[in-house]
This record gives structure tokens, sequence and C-alpha cells, in this order.
């Protein structure tokens, strides 16, 4: 009897996420890395240089006088960045009612893959870099990990989210690394909507209803857990290129 009971409680609770949460389904955008479509590849770094100049005029209200002769290289190349394949701006305009006015706190995970390689980092800041070429890998055992996005209390609110699933650097990598199959999406903690994604290299957009707390004083999460994986053919652990987000009409 005791041992009935046990399957009863486990069954209960991992079908729990299907049952009490909507599940949603991707509009699915295909994207292409072949040799043709590859024009320059751009480094984190560089990334983090122009998001850092873009701050900086922005604060200054583009008064571009004020650059110095090494910001005004940088900004050049910032310009020609942004139209290469490998920056999300470059391939599909990143709609400007969301970032223009918000981003995200801090991105944290549950775990990432040390790499013995320093040239490879897998930290869970890759996961919204808007370069597809950096990559999260959770480093635990796949299923039950996660990504969480810190958004400050008048952060602009969201209805909109587009996942970047796999390793899709390369389609040998993206075969050969884990994906996720579902994900579990929590808002402030609270289990939300289940987003089902197609096993293909992609940009799958989610549409959801305005998440946020645009009256409240108080900082807000969305945690993104694993549920089910496509089991790559040599690595266990599950890969996301990007998450990333956007509002499509006034707040």
């Amino acid at each position: 009897m005791k041992f009935i009971i046990t399957i009863l409680i486990f069954s209960s609770f991992s079908l729990f996420p299907e049952e009490k949460v909507q599940v949603l389904k991707a509009k699915v955008l295909r994207l292409d890395f072949s040799s043709k479509s590859i024009k320059k590849l751009n480094t984190k770094e560089s990334f983090i240089k122009c998001n850092l100049l873009l701050k900086k005029l922005d604060s200054e209200k583009r008064d571009y006088s004020k650059l110095t002769d090494d910001e005004k290289k940088t900004l050049s190349y910032c310009n020609k960045a942004r139209k290469t394949i490998w920056n999300i701006q470059g391939r599909r305009k990143v709609a400007c009612r969301w970032y223009c006015m918000g981003e995200a706190k801090k991105v944290i995970a549950s775990s990432f893959l040390k790499s013995a390689n320093k040239d490879k980092l897998y930290q869970a800041e890759n996961i919204h870099d808007f370069n597809y070429k950096t990559v999260w890998i959770e480093g635990k055992k796949g299923i039950g990990e996660y990504i969480e996005y810190h958004f400050v209390a008048n952060s602009p609110r969201i209805n909109k989210i587009t996942v970047v699933n796999g390793y899709v650097e390369t389609k040998e990598k993206y075969k050969n690394n884990s994906r996720a199959k579902k994900i579990l999406l929590y808002v402030n903690n609270k289990a939300y909507a289940i987003l089902n994604l197609e096993d293909t290299i992609s940009e799958q957009v989610f549409s959801l209803n305005l998440l946020g707390k645009p009256q409240s004083n108080l900082d807000w999460i969305l945690k993104f857990e694993i549920l089910e994986v496509y089991k790559g053919l040599k690595h266990k652990n599950v890969v996301i290129s990007e998450i990333y987000f956007d509002n499509s009409y006034p707040n």
C-alpha cells in the first residue's frame, strides 16, 4: 500500500506542469548559417565594447562631438557589426520598443559547463548577448537546470519571448549537443507556461500576455527551466544560444 501511494504522489507531481499551466507553440523563423551567409565573425568582447559605447551615447543624448578617436573607430565597427550574420540585430531587427527602453538587470543560471579552454566560456551571460556564436551550456543533468532573468521594477513589460535553441554555430555542433525540447516558464517563481520547442536551427517566437510589474516597486524575475530535451549525438549537456524579448505594442 505504501508503495502504491508513493507512485501516485510521484505521478501527480510529474504531471503538474502540463495540467496547471498553458502550453505555447512558437512561430518558427529558420536561420541560415551556411558558408554563403557568413560575412564576418564577431567576438563577444567586441559586442561588449559596442554596447558600452552605445549606452554612453544614449546618456549624452547622442552627442557624437564628445567621442574620442578610438571611440569613433569603435562606433564605425559597431555599425558594420550590426549587419553581420552572427549579430541578432544584423539578421533581424530587434524591436526598439523594448530594448531602447530597458534591459535585464542580471542573468543567472543554476549551473554552467566549465571548459579547460579559457577561450570557450559557457556562462549565463552568453544567452543574452545578441551573439549567436556564444552559448549557455548547463553544467549538470539537463532536466531541471534553469536560467533566470532579473528585471528592475520599472523595466518595460514583455509579451514576446524568442528562444534560439541549441548550439547553432554549425549543424554539426547543433546535432552533437543536446537541445531543450520543453521549457517551463516561471513568472516570479510561479509556473506560467510551457514553451514547446521544435528541433531546428531557428528563432522560435512565443507570444504571451503582458508580463511585468509597471505599477510596482519590486524587481521581477523570469525563469526558464528545462523540462525535456532532444538528446545530442555526443554530449548530454543542454545548449541554448539566446533568449531575448520584445513588446509588440506600447505599455
